[in-house]
């Protein structure tokens, strides 16, 4: 990850705040109509809280992929345990492209979307060689 996306992406969440709520409910309802997998990982509060939690850990850690990557590994095994395969992380990140879109308005331009996409594509990697399913990581 360039730290040109990394400083777009943790400005583009900076400028959520204001809409947080609402855009985790939108995040979260699409999510589980786009996969239905997903309720089983997301469903209920603690699962909301808890996938939630793991977005801002990432957030917080892109300027340190090592301990983002310590933090990923949870991820990747609860991902496993569950069934969600990199078909529904994708999933994930289409839906969430989506949502920063419907949020963030004229704020999501074409940089920013790719920075996104630079960001969410590093975040699955680390997924992947945690659940065993990939080679490399970020």
């Amino acid at each position: 990850m360039t730290r040109d996306s990394i400083m777009l992406v943790q400005r583009s969440i900076r400028d959520l705040l204001p809409e947080a709520d609402r855009a985790a409910d939108a995040f979260l309802q699409l999510l589980i109509l786009s996969s239905p997998r997903w309720s089983r990982m997301v469903g209920g509060g603690a699962g909301r809280r808890g996938l939630l939690a793991g977005f801002v850990f990432v957030v917080e850690t892109l300027e340190d992929v090592d301990l983002m990557r310590s933090g990923l590994r949870a991820v990747g095994a609860r991902c496993e345990a569950l069934g969600l395969d990199a078909a529904a992380r994708a999933d994930l990140a289409a839906v969430l492209a989506e949502v920063l879109a419907e949020f963030l308005g004229p704020g999501w331009t074409p940089e920013l979307e790719s920075a996104w996409a630079e960001v969410t594509g590093a975040v699955a990697r680390i997924i992947d060689a945690a659940d065993g399913h990939g080679r490399a990581a970020a």
